[in-house]
């Protein structure tokens, strides 16, 4: 299995990515590849750790992102929508009693009721997409 950066580190690599995008208005060339030292390197980092990469523990999305409300846009773009989908791929490798402790551990708080019964939700649809 590949190596993995934590996700936070990955959100922050994606941000400086952006930022240099919009500061330098060049960070790719014409094929794609980032351009500049530091472009180049977060580059690097990102594709030595692939997103399909389970990564380790996660919190649940009002923990690692607690300004966002659960309307938020930030959950259907940029780090919010990618924190959604690596936590949604560890979740699902959880066992059933690994996933009620979980739970227990981290209880809906007012407003997410739901979340988990959605992920839940998202993992079947998947598993039956790719069958």
């Amino acid at each position: 299995m590949a190596k993995r950066a934590p996700t936070t580190f990955r959100i922050w690599l994606r941000g400086l990515l952006h930022w240099l995008d919009i500061s330098q208005r060049r960070v790719s060339d014409k094929k794609g590849r980032a351009s500049g030292k530091v472009a180049r390197q977060a580059q690097a980092i990102l594709e030595r750790w692939p997103a399909g990469a389970v990564p380790g523990p996660l919190d649940p999305s009002w923990v690692a992102f607690p300004d966002y409300s659960p309307t938020s846009m930030g959950w259907r773009m940029g780090s919010g929508e990618d924190y959604k989908y690596d936590f949604m791929d560890w979740y699902a490798t959880l066992s059933d009693d690994e996933r009620k402790a979980f739970q227990v551990d981290f209880p809906e708080p007012e407003g997410w009721e739901g979340y988990y019964s959605q992920t839940e939700q998202y993992i079947r649809d998947r598993a039956r997409s790719t069958g």
